[in-house]
């Protein structure tokens, strides 16, 4: 399988299925959404191409044509397959704790 895509501190993995709800959407849909800054991670294209879901965990994108993961301080990158979304994380080497990382 493809090597995975990373946006920032967005990290997609390529997976074989969906798994979980479906999300509705109309063509663009939220990634991840800086607080400090306001700037979004999100996916656009026509509706029809994407199937969002999440199992409770994490959000899955199903692709059936190329759509691009934008952000305002990245450069596009091309999507189209289907992928599971990672939240990536940092350890503390001195406590020894893992946290997920928050924009």
């Amino acid at each position: 399988m493809n090597k995975h895509k990373r946006h920032g501190d967005v990290i997609l993995h390529p997976v074989n299925k969906l798994e979980g709800k479906e999300i509705k959407h109309d063509g663009k849909f939220v990634l991840a959404l800086g607080t400090a800054t306001g700037h979004s991670h999100q996916i656009l294209c026509s509706p029809e191409i994407m199937k969002i879901t999440n199992n409770g965990k994490r959000n899955f994108i199903g692709l059936n044509q190329e759509a691009k993961l934008v952000h305002q301080q990245h450069k596009p990158i091309k999507l189209n397959k289907k992928y599971a979304q990672v939240q990536e994380r940092e350890k503390d080497h001195f406590s020894g704790e893992t946290r997920i990382v928050v924009d």
